[in-house]
C-alpha cells in the first residue's frame, strides 16, 4: 500500500520545530563562544602578567600555550593596488566575486554581460511567519 503523501501543513510546521530548535542551539553555542572568549582573555592577560607564553596545572591536567600567527592585511589601498596593477600580481588576491561589485559594473556597464563569468543557481528555503 502506498504510503500517505506529506502535507504542505505537516511539512511546515516540521520545518519550524527544527527551525526554533536551531536558533536555541544557535543562541546556545553563541553564550558559550561568548563566555569562552571571556575566559581566554583572562588567561592571556594573566599569561602576559606573567611573561609566559605556556601556564600548566597538573592538578587539573591541562596546559595553555599561545601561539602567533602573523596575518597580513592591507592597511593602505591607494599604495596597493598600484603596485598589484604595475607587478601583475593580481593572485594575491582570493578568487572570490563580490556580488554587489559585480551588479554595479552591469548596471554600469548597461546591463552588458561580464566575460568570463557566468551563472548557477543556488536554491535556500526562507520561511517566513504569515500573519492572520
Amino acid at each position: 500500500m502506498a504510503e500517505k503523501s506529506e502535507t504542505a501543513e505537516a511539512l511546515l510546521q516540521a520545518l519550524a520545530a527544527a527551525d526554533n530548535k536551531v536558533a536555541t542551539k544557535t543562541g546556545e553555542l553563541k553564550q558559550a563562544q561568548q563566555e569562552y572568549e571571556a575566559v581566554a582573555d583572562r588567561v592571556f592577560a594573566l599569561m602576559d602578567e606573567q611573561g609566559t607564553e605556556t601556564i600548566r596545572n597538573s592538578r587539573v591536567g591541562l596546559q595553555a600555550t599561545i601561539s602567533e600567527t602573523d596575518i597580513d592585511r592591507i592597511e593602505d589601498w591607494d599604495k596597493f593596488m598600484p603596485f598589484v596593477l604595475r607587478h601583475k600580481v593580481l593572485h594575491l588576491f582570493q578568487r572570490r566575486l563580490s556580488p554587489v561589485a559585480v551588479r554595479e559594473l552591469v548596471e554600469f556597464r548597461k546591463g552588458k554581460s561580464i566575460p568570463g563569468l557566468g551563472k548557477f543557481t543556488k536554491r535556500r528555503l526562507h520561511v517566513t511567519k504569515v500573519s492572520k
